[in-house]
């Protein structure tokens, strides 16, 4: 039976709202992730931005150093064993798939070979690190990539050696290493939050956190979570140790992301679309948006935005009594402003959706009855007024 179902999570859902502030709160698996990184890897053998590795790892000062020679990393895999929604840590782990390890002692005035070690793709060392999520840029409209950079890290240890010390200086050479490389070779992408065209539903800006599916350090499962200011918005509060892990385990479905939103601002932005449609607004730009001080959506009116209706001249057959009168109808086209004098106003109350506007236009219009039966015809011009 499964301890994350769908229909537990729905349930706690609709309980309150878990998007604690956030515009958007999105949430996909580490495999996912992992299967993301591996197809970018397997691209770049094909331009050379994997990583192959030579240099000296100095132990002790003078004295012991291991060479590595052409070490060839595997690609990075993400684990969750230990994730802290508060901390925003990941663990990387990079296997090293071959090469050459020298051990070097100081003899004399020379460098002495004490050990030296062909590397095994499976029973090779092992590259730990700590990824710092929260260090990612996340500004949408410079970019908006939600990445894996490996300079954004801390806590490294390479298992090449059986000392905790030489560890952790074989991490720190690596450290070092990423900090330096070009950024098409040290980031990964997992994917991107783009601004779009519905204003009201323009991401600004995300922070990057870790959910593992369980507190327990066994168990490797986990997920990212992408946290969104949308506009207006300041941003939210960090998930806590009661927020449920935001991906299902049914065991006949392999959920794999969640997306939560405000439905207010979808519902909103979607009749605000509509709007400019009818009022032939090319841009939802082209509204003045309201919101609260915390950032929730208020109303929406049009800066611009006209609603046309044609001129009519037609003859149209009514009948009277027992007769059938043709009456000759002409009205000057005139239009509707959706600014002035009266202003087409959206408005969210009580989770409701409201649409405010009285308007009226003056138009000339003509009318011409001719009653046959009667002997005699007559017409009327007049300025009517529509609403």
């Amino acid at each position: 039976m499964a301890d994350n179902s769908l229909s537990s999570l729905l349930a706690w859902m609709k309980e309150d709202t878990r998007l604690l502030n956030w515009g958007l709160v999105v949430a996909f698996d580490r495999r996912k992730a992992n299967l993301l990184i591996i197809q970018e890897y397997i691209q770049r053998f094909g331009t050379g931005s994997y990583f192959r590795v030579t240099g000296e790892v100095p132990i002790v000062e003078n004295q012991h150093m291991e060479y590595i020679h052409d070490f060839v990393l595997d690609v990075p895999r993400l684990s969750f064993g230990s994730a802290d929604l508060n901390d925003s840590k990941a663990v990387l782990t990079m296997a090293i798939m071959g090469g050459r390890q020298f051990s070097l002692k100081k003899e004399g005035g020379g460098w002495k070979a004490d050990r030296v070690e062909e590397i095994d793709p499976l029973q090779g060392p092992r590259l730990y690190l700590d990824l710092l999520l929260n260090q990612v840029p996340g500004d949408v409209e410079a970019d908006g990539r939600v990445m894996l950079d490996l300079s954004k890290s801390d806590n490294f240890h390479l298992t090449f050696s059986q000392t905790a010390q030489a560890q952790r200086l074989g991490g720190d050479y690596f450290k070092d290493l990423f900090k330096a490389l070009p950024a098409e070779e040290r980031t990964y992408t997992l994917g991107r939050i783009q601004p779009g065209a519905n204003k009201l539903m323009r991401p600004q800006s995300f922070e990057l956190r870790t959910q593992a599916r369980k507190a327990c350090a066994t168990d490797q499962e986990g997920a990212i979570l992408a946290l969104v200011r949308m506009m207006a918005r300041n941003g939210g509060n960090y998930p806590g140790g009661g927020y449920k892990y935001l991906i299902p385990d049914d065991a006949s479905k392999d959920y794999s992301a969640t997306v939560l939103f405000d439905q207010n601002r979808v519902a909103a932005s979607v009749l605000i679309a509509e709007v400019a449609n009818f009022f032939e607004i090319s841009q939802t730009d082209d509204f003045d948006y309201l919101f609260d001080e915390s950032g929730k959506f208020l109303s929406a009116t049009p800066k611009s935005g006209v609603l046309h209706a044609p001129a009519v001249d037609e003859v149209v057959v009514v009948r009277f009594s027992d007769m059938m009168i043709e009456v000759d109808l002409k009205i000057d086209q005139f239009q509707f402003l959706a600014t002035h004098p009266n202003v087409f106003t959206v408005e969210l109350d009580a989770g409701k959706l409201s649409i405010r506007w009285t308007t009226s236009v003056e138009s000339q219009s003509h009318l011409s009855v001719l009653s046959p039966g009667w002997g005699s015809s007559g017409y009327f011009t007049d300025a009517a007024r529509y609403h």
